[in-house]
């Protein structure tokens, strides 16, 4: 047993230190939460398809008949992930997004909303994406899907908004902080230094149980199909049973990436959402509507 388990003066200390840590970093969080805080995440950017190097020469690919090259699919996501709305009248111009200094944007919609009644206005200008000025309050959020061609892996998004010096990127994981991650992060530590230092694991497969059910109704949908699909990877499938349940095993290698989640199922609309591949921010339950 370590000697310092038995010299309660030091735990003491250590106790005092790590709850003054606690204390000063919730302080320090809510003082940055308490602020206009517009935040974006590149959820996926790919080439729409691949064409093999022999063939390449003999395939071209349109869109609206006009031939274009590299073709590809950006999905971009915005989140007011500050305490403080950020109101129409706060914007001095239009949120651009550029794709990279040679991209050609062909079109952009949006594909999500949170909440659903959200009205933000996206127009291509000049090989850009405009986003017109509109109210945002805490947690709102939109999703962009741009399709063109040679656009950069990274993007970059500018605006004049009042209190907001930048949009800045965000991980996909840390849209959702539970407050809670400061107390259970202290705790850890606190274990680690009574009881050993241990060594970091590396990732693992994951289970990644899900539920598809109809909207309305709630009721499950058995023998739909599950597809997850991830740029240079396998994709995934599983089948709901009976109780409209798939349960996938998410291999070590596609844990942290963005992917595109799809169901289908006869006497169903299709349904499809980007998602990043994280075991604990994956949507748990699907609801469908009927076709008509």
């Amino acid at each position: 047993m370590p000697g310092f388990f038995k010299d309660w003066g030091f735990a003491e200390v250590l106790i005092a230190v790590l709850f003054g840590v606690i204390g000063a970093g919730w302080a320090l969080w809510e003082r940055y939460r308490n602020r206009k805080d517009l935040r974006y995440s590149l959820l996926y950017n790919a080439s729409l398809v691949t064409v093999r190097e022999e063939a390449k020469e003999r395939i071209q690919i349109l869109f609206d008949n006009q031939l274009i090259a590299n073709a590809r699919l950006a999905v971009i996501k915005l989140l007011n992930q500050g305490r403080i709305p950020i109101t129409s009248s706060d914007f001095e111009e239009p949120i651009t997004v550029s794709m990279g200094s040679n991209a050609e944007v062909l079109a952009a919609d949006i594909v999500e909303l949170e909440p659903e009644y959200l009205t933000p206005s996206v127009t291509v200008e000049n090989n850009e994406i405009k986003i017109a000025p509109l109210l945002l309050n805490e947690g709102d959020s939109f999703t962009i899907r741009a399709i063109g061609s040679r656009f950069d892996d990274t993007i970059d998004l500018t605006s004049r908004i009042t209190g907001v010096k930048e949009i800045r990127m965000i991980r996909a994981e840390r849209f959702l902080f539970p407050y809670t991650l400061i107390l259970l992060g202290a705790l850890i530590v606190l274990g680690f230094v009574i009881v050993t230092l241990q060594q970091l694991r590396p990732a693992n497969d994951f289970t990644y149980p899900i539920r598809v059910q109809e909207r309305n109704t709630s009721q499950a949908i058995p023998d739909a199909t599950i597809s997850i699909e991830v740029a240079g990877r396998a994709p995934l499938s599983e089948q709901t049973d009976s109780n409209g349940l798939a349960i996938f095993v998410v291999p070590a290698s596609y844990i942290g990436r963005a992917a595109r989640l799809t169901v289908e199922v006869i006497g169903y609309k299709n349904y499809g959402q980007y998602i990043d591949l994280t075991e604990d921010i994956l949507p748990s339950t699907i609801r469908l509507e009927r076709t008509p």
